[in-house]
């Protein structure tokens, strides 16, 4: 398990997050986030993640995937710079997440990958539908293309 904390004061409040990460056979499984105002809960989401058989060869696909933020370019920025951990070893197959607000009811979100392959086993073409329980859905596709 990797874990990350954070706290920030403020005109004499306190804003701090928790964040974990639970890895299995080089697989990222579980993420786990918490956000706290003044030492009361005020945000949490858990994350558990499902892998195809599918080895990532680019190491970086499979981390990128997470949250549905492959064009995000502070969350890539931030995979580069390792502020995560290591790529999945594997593609990933499906992200479900749920999470929790005061004030707001329960929300749930699941968001399936499917890929297009190149002749040497590269992802060409990602697809990623999402589905949530408010009701939202999208179908994104991503192009890739590798150069030396």
């Amino acid at each position: 398990m990797t874990s990350l904390s954070f706290s920030e004061e403020f005109e004499g409040n306190t804003d701090s997050s928790t964040e974990n990460w639970e890895w299995y056979n080089g697989n990222l499984i579980r993420t786990e986030y918490n956000n706290y105002y003044n030492g009361s809960l005020e945000y949490s989401s858990i994350t558990d993640i499902e892998y195809t058989e599918y080895d990532d060869l680019t190491k970086t696909i499979a981390f990128l995937a997470n949250e549905d933020s492959l064009g995000w370019a502070d969350v890539v920025m931030d995979g580069i710079l390792g502020f995560y951990g290591k790529s999945s070893a594997k593609l990933p197959y499906k992200f479900t997440s749920v999470q929790n607000s005061i004030g707001s009811d329960e929300f749930t979100s699941v968001l399936t990958y499917s890929y297009v392959f190149d002749e040497d086993g590269y992802p060409i073409q990602v697809v990623a539908n999402e589905e949530s329980s408010d009701g939202f859905s999208r179908t994104t596709r991503y192009e890739l293309t590798y150069t030396n």
